[in-house]
């Protein structure tokens, strides 16, 4: 006896069961319909499982491979995680961004093209924070004793589902 082993819709394959030479009745159909109603959820969830740890894997290598740095803040300004390219530019390890403020890894002084001191409230996280839209283009220059230091930052909110700012 066989029955299939549907998910809306589409089929995910086929529960077989054999006995020996004593037939089936509607009684055994039903077991097995209600014992492969209880395994199509399980299949499922293997199968989005999968799907989704392809996907992660995929996204992290785009984010450890792309050539421009990436950090990742939640809405406080703690960084999550940043690539191998953020961790080069800002001269730091892995170590060093994890659970810290950005302005909390080394002692560079922040300021704008013209020479101005940025303040906190006004870095492109915070801007982009307080606003929930991207800050593009903000070139931002870094020094500390005997080393200069530009970059252009982008700044981009991560919304959630639901179109709200994440994390």
């Amino acid at each position: 006896m066989a029955v299939p082993l549907r998910s809306h819709e589409r089929m995910l394959g086929v529960l077989t069961v054999r006995r020996g030479v004593e037939p089936f009745d509607a009684a055994d159909l039903e077991l097995l319909t209600l014992l492969g109603d209880q395994l199509v959820p399980a299949l499922e969830g293997a199968r989005l499982h999968s799907e989704l740890a392809e996907s992660e894997a995929y996204f992290r290598s785009l984010f450890e491979g792309v050539a421009c740095g990436v950090v990742v803040a939640d809405r406080r300004g703690v960084i999550v995680e940043a690539n191998l390219a953020a961790v080069a530019i800002l001269e730091t390890d892995t170590a060093g961004f994890s659970g810290r403020r950005l302005g909390e890894i080394h002692d560079w002084e922040l300021f704008t093209e013209g020479g101005r001191p940025i303040a906190t409230h006004e870095t492109p996280l915070a801007l982009a924070a307080a606003s929930g839209q991207p800050v593009r283009g903000f070139v931002v220059h870094y020094t500390r004793p005997g080393q200069d230091k530009w970059i252009q930052v982008d700044c981009v909110p991560l919304h959630d589902a639901g179109g709200e700012v994440g994390r």
